[in-house]
């Protein structure tokens, strides 16, 4: 895997062995972040399911202030923390459930926030608002195929694109 764009563009980063995690496309992750666009300059940004931290490190490149890791996977953990030293970053990898991490980030607030859990996994989308910024996006990779079940208020999709099996869906807050 390489990063696309950014002060790291074409930095090889590892990728973790076997199944367990589903890396996201480089189709995917450039659609990504050209949708964020200028967003990410100067964001604080938090990576849910993080997997390898490809969409974290690529954040950074392209100008994130602050990136935050979460995986509950040791595995996932120690490739993430491979993969900043490759790049010469040092950032907070949390190794917890996303609920786990959550809690552990109360009180704190980001920009942007992505998830990319497996994908027969629907995380709760509450719950992860209550550190989403005001003003600040969730984007949400998920299967092509299954909807989202969205609470019944708070929260309100602003964007979708479908890549092949993947689906990218975007949300912010709902004025209440």
């Amino acid at each position: 895997m390489r990063i696309i764009a950014g002060k790291y563009k074409g930095r090889n980063i590892s990728a973790l062995k076997g199944e367990m995690t589903r890396p996201t496309l480089d189709r995917v992750r450039e659609n990504l972040f050209n949708i964020l666009s200028a967003r990410v300059v100067g964001s604080r940004f938090l990576d849910l399911f993080a997997g390898t931290g490809a969409i974290g490190i690529e954040a950074l490149s392209r100008g994130a202030e602050d990136v935050v890791f979460c995986d509950q996977s040791r595995d996932a953990v120690g490739v993430i923390r491979a993969n900043l030293n490759t790049v010469k970053e040092r950032r907070r990898v949390i190794c917890a459930d996303y609920k786990e991490c959550l809690r552990s980030l109360s009180g704190e607030q980001f920009d942007l926030i992505y998830l990319d859990p497996p994908y027969d996994f629907e995380p709760d989308l509450t719950a992860i608002s209550t550190v989403l910024a005001e003003g600040g996006r969730i984007i949400f990779e998920h299967s092509a195929e299954k909807d989202l079940n969205l609470p019944e208020k708070g929260i309100i999709i602003v964007d979708e694109r479908k890549y092949g099996v993947a689906k990218l869906t975007v949300l912010e807050r709902a004025d209440d």
